[in-house]
């Protein structure tokens, strides 16, 4: 024979439309009500704990984002070579810079090299980017490790 558990229930007061609103959440997912708060108290806590605002965000997911979005403007420039993503790609530039505090010229200077070639943009020209862009990477995780 198992043993059943003796739950006491405890009543609060909310205004009745949020008990309807709770009533309505329960009936849709065939659970009871009390779950329906339990799960919205857990959601709750869960925000509380994470980061809100991007200054809240450890300064290593910051240098990761900016990693990945210039890693990406980049790419996509030496891939289809137009005005738009060069264009792009400045602009990131000099946001990463501005908010990393890191100086990315030599990155500014292979590009404005390859826009200058465009029609003749050949794999050397392309490598010297990506070479440029590695070591921006390094400056911005060197960046980091000088500041922690």
């Amino acid at each position: 024979m198992s043993e059943q558990q003796h739950v006491t229930y405890k009543n609060i007061h909310v205004p009745p439309s949020l008990h309807e609103r709770i009533k309505a959440i329960a009936e849709k997912e065939q659970r009871p009500m009390w779950e329906v708060i339990d799960q919205a108290i857990s959601y709750y806590e869960a925000t509380l704990r994470r980061p809100r605002l991007k200054e809240d965000l450890p300064k290593i997911e910051k240098i990761a984002w900016y990693i990945a979005k210039l890693s990406a403007a980049i790419a996509w420039y030496a891939t289809t070579k137009d005005d738009a993503h060069f264009t792009n790609s400045m602009k990131t530039i000099m946001e990463t810079e501005t908010r990393l505090g890191v100086n990315l010229a030599s990155l500014k200077e292979a590009l404005a090299i390859a826009s200058r070639r465009r029609g003749r943009m050949r794999k050397k020209i392309s490598r010297t980017i990506y070479q440029a862009l590695k070591r921006a990477i390094v400056e911005m995780l060197t960046k980091e490790q000088g500041e922690s």
